[in-house]
């Protein structure tokens, strides 16, 4: 995980891990090692400004990157997590088909 400390607490980074880690663990022999960014854009001014990006490289192939923005960062771990989980899932789903 890659951010600045100050924006996130040990406790959000924790559900963060638990989140990616639920939603990627049965694709885990087919996963290279997980990057995450969060970026919070305004800083303390609120909005719409917590930015979560994570780039995912699968073996023998391309990576996938997922990237999203919301006010609260533990909807935003839920949300990117959920997508992730399918998005991986798909992609893999279409190289057993080939």
């Amino acid at each position: 995980v890659h951010s600045d400390r100050r924006i996130i607490s040990e406790n959000q980074l924790e559900v963060l891990h638990k989140r990616l880690e639920f939603a990627l663990q049965r694709f885990e022999a087919r996963l290279g090692r997980i990057a995450v960014y969060l970026h919070d854009l305004n800083g303390d001014k609120g909005g719409v400004d917590k930015q979560c990006k994570v780039i995912i490289p699968l073996r023998r192939g391309k990576s996938i990157v997922m990237e999203d923005r919301d006010s609260n960062w533990l909807a935003l771990f839920d949300r990117i997590a959920e997508r992730i989980g399918y998005n991986v899932s798909k992609e893999l789903e279409r190289r057993r088909s080939r």
